[in-house]
């Protein structure tokens, strides 16, 4: 969905100094919902982070923009599973400067979003 939408895409964090803008993926273990209503607790929910990482500000905000607009509101098809819209969080962090990268202004900021399936669906 993020490379679809004109996204550079990294998971899980980058090496060296990519050309900007990019983004950076990050999937923390997926939770179990033990609160599923049949009781089965077979719901997951698989919360994700994208970091917008720009040479300005400007940059940054672009990328963040594509990837809500790529990402919210949109069903993942996951073969074996029955998944919810992409829903986002109320976790995010404003752009900022980033003072630790050497060499180079970098600008990141960070949104989460949350995933939810179960068992069954597509095969």
């Amino acid at each position: 969905m993020l490379e679809a939408a004109g996204l550079k895409v990294y998971v899980g964090g980058v090496e060296g100094l990519p050309v900007f803008p990019y983004c950076v993926l990050y999937f923390p273990n997926a939770a179990r919902d033990s609160e599923a209503l049949n009781g089965s607790g077979d719901r997951a929910r698989f919360p994700f982070q994208i970091t917008s990482v720009g040479g300005s500000d400007d940059q940054a905000s672009w990328v963040a923009e594509k990837s809500q607009a790529a990402l919210i509101g949109q069903t993942p098809v996951v073969p074996g599973r029955t998944c919810w819209r992409i829903e986002d969080t109320d976790y995010s962090n404003p752009i900022r400067y980033d003072p630790d990268v050497p060499n180079r202004r970098t600008y990141f900021g960070t949104d989460g979003y949350t995933i939810a399936s179960t068992p069954g669906g597509p095969t």
